[in-house]
């Protein structure tokens, strides 16, 4: 059995061979993924910069250590199905507001208003990837919580949205790009949501009892 989840001609899987559970990141596509290099031109004094992932032999290393990093987060996620923490407690933190630096942030509605937001930053494709603005656009078009917003202003939307969900702890910004990706918090709590939309009201009853 296989499991594959693909963004952007990159993916990443899992699947069980001889009883042993495996995790593969496949890379078709390494310019999606910005890492710190040197330029070919450059003559290694001016510090690295930013860019593209190459695909030949001299970023090999970069990119096993990009598929490393994908595996791990993977395999984090996959590892929350197992987490025994109660359900309420889980969505008991996220659902107050708070107050930081004198700045307001409104607790999330994980059942409510804030639904699809939450389980569409929860969709496992991202570990391929990364959680961007354009992404969510694709992903929340159309939906009732985009309430007939698109472009700019669905944009506008989901930047504070954003926003909101690093307050809370539940994405973090790669480093110097517009990139999120789920922190540890976050992979708990999208797994519990998601398990409890799914879950029938005779399974969450026999679960309690």
């Amino acid at each position: 059995m296989r499991v594959r989840h693909y963004v952007d001609n990159n993916s990443v899987k899992f699947y069980n061979q001889q009883n042993v559970l495996r995790i593969e990141t496949t890379m078709n596509n390494p310019k999606k993924y910005l890492v710190q290099r040197y330029t070919e031109s450059d003559d290694k004094t001016s510090g690295k910069k930013l860019l593209p992932m190459r695909k030949g032999i001299a970023d090999i290393n970069l990119r096993a250590k990009v598929s490393a990093e994908r595996n791990k987060s993977f395999a984090e996620q996959l590892a929350t199905v197992s987490d025994k923490t109660p359900v309420g407690k889980v969505f008991e933190e996220i659902t107050n507001s708070f107050s930081r630096n004198g700045k307001k942030s409104r607790g999330l509605d994980v059942t409510g208003k804030d639904r699809e937001l939450l389980r569409a930053i929860s969709d496992p494709a991202f570990n391929a990837g990364a959680i961007t603005n354009k992404a969510l656009q694709e992903k929340l078009m159309g939906t009732d919580w985009a309430n007939g917003l698109a472009g700019k202003k669905l944009s506008s939307k989901i930047s504070r949205q954003i926003a909101l969900l690093r307050s809370h702890g539940i994405i973090r910004k790669l480093p110097k790009q517009h990139k999120y990706s789920l922190t540890d918090k976050g992979r708990k709590i999208s797994s519990a949501l998601n398990a409890v939309l799914s879950a029938s009201t005779e399974d969450l009853v026999n679960l309690a009892a």
